[in-house]
């Protein structure tokens, strides 16, 4: 069976990347006849999802030369419009072409209006298109809806005809109460599970070449998608360099981290941005170059708390039994982290005034310090977040099992 993985594009996101390589190692350990397409262009992406998954029986759009979207530059809007409604009613049979048997959609967020209602037709009007070609369907790992006016018949109709695994609770409950579909499974995010190669020494080793002795610290992975948070680049900055300085007066070392390098919503951009208004300090190490999810597991691992705009910086944490502050601008967080019976330290993050700068601090750094000296107070207990992640862990397997 050949298996189309969509949501393969971007291997500088290690969220992405995570649930990308887990799925295809667990599929292949159930079909071990199973080889896979990836939907993947970037010159290395095939490399680092082989490296990732361990599996060598994978094949991306890149060496099939098929598009990964329309050619568009220099189009007006109309005529952009036009191309990716075409391209996206032919993917069908574009991919059935290459002899693609199952198609697998990993999530996110893509199936919601959270972000784009154009992104989310585009999406509908290529599920439509794979349908019609009797290709097999599996939408995994999804956050999806709610949906409002057309889009939510259209949204019923077509989710209708494929199989979904959600990855929480309120997803699936919103699918099935609002949607009435009967076709809806409970899982939970890919990235809960352990990695290939994880807790490795050949990845230890890497690690302690890139820590150079740097111990005791908490990783901050400062979001590249700092409009999600505040209209102020300023101010975003502002109360991040205002967070390390205070870490720092307080005894503490700091250890910056990327976590998406993708050239839209780059964390580099920030960090780029904290290099320049830090102050030299060895108490202050940045990690911004691009490494493997597992590597950058196994340092998050080593840290006393996660500080993360990422969300999968967060899950990367809770599976190694490390506490978090996720610092939430959207539901996803909820869903996806808010189901591990634990003190989550989730801080809503997004609106102006919460970044803006008073004294040196600013709400945002307020309420980080607070949940930090919570953290430190309760002493929370790496086994209990260990046997919290083992529970999705096993609701993740579920559907490997059928």
């Amino acid at each position: 069976m050949k298996v189309l993985i969509m949501r393969a594009s971007n291997t500088k996101n290690y969220g992405s990347l995570m649930m990308v390589a887990n799925y295809i190692r667990l599929y292949k350990d159930k079909y071990p006849e199973s080889s896979f397409i990836v939907d993947n262009v970037e010159v290395d992406g095939l490399d680092r999802i082989i490296q990732s998954s361990g599996v060598e029986e994978i094949e991306s759009f890149k060496t099939l030369e098929i598009p990964l979207r329309p050619e568009c530059k220099g189009n007006g809007n109309i005529t952009k419009l036009f191309k990716y409604a075409s391209y996206s009613l032919g993917f069908g049979k574009l991919i059935s072409n290459v002899g693609v048997d199952k198609v697998v959609q990993l999530g996110g967020d893509d199936f919601s209006e959270y972000y784009s209602i154009k992104a989310l037709t585009i999406e509908f009007l290529k599920l439509q298109s794979m349908i019609s070609k009797g290709i097999s369907i599996s939408l995994v790992g999804q956050t999806m809806g709610p949906f409002s006016s057309w889009r939510k018949v259209w949204a019923k109709n077509l989710l209708s005809k494929v199989s979904i695994y959600s990855r929480d609770y309120n997803s699936a409950k919103y699918l099935v109460d609002e949607l009435n579909l009967d076709n809806v499974n409970i899982a939970a995010d890919l990235a809960y599970l352990p990695l290939y190669k994880q807790d490795s020494k050949e990845v230890s080793d890497i690690v302690n070449s890139m820590l150079d002795g740097f111990n005791t610290y908490n990783v901050i992975v400062p979001s590249g998608l700092w409009k999600a948070y505040t209209s102020n680049f300023t101010d975003y900055i502002t109360s991040y360099k205002n967070l390390i300085d205070s870490l720092i007066l307080k005894g503490e070392r700091v250890l910056i981290l990327s976590h998406v390098l993708s050239d839209t919503s780059s964390d580099n951009k920030i960090i780029d941005e904290l290099r320049k208004v830090l102050k030299p300090s060895n108490d202050v190490k940045f990690i911004s170059d691009t490494i493997l999810p597992v590597e950058a597991r196994e340092i998050i691992s080593r840290a006393q708390v996660v500080i993360s705009g990422r969300m999968h910086a967060c899950v990367s944490a809770y599976q190694v039994g490390v506490p978090a502050i996720p610092l939430s601008y959207s539901v996803k967080f909820k869903g996806v982290i808010g189901e591990l019976d634990i003190e989550h330290h989730m801080i809503d993050s997004v609106g102006d005034t919460k970044w803006k700068p008073k004294n040196g601090s600013s709400e945002m750094v307020e309420r980080i310090i607070t949940e930090l000296d919570s953290i430190n107070h309760l002493g929370i207990s790496s086994e209990k977040i260990k046997k919290e992640v083992i529970k999705l862990e096993e609701r993740i397997m579920t559907q490997f099992e059928s």
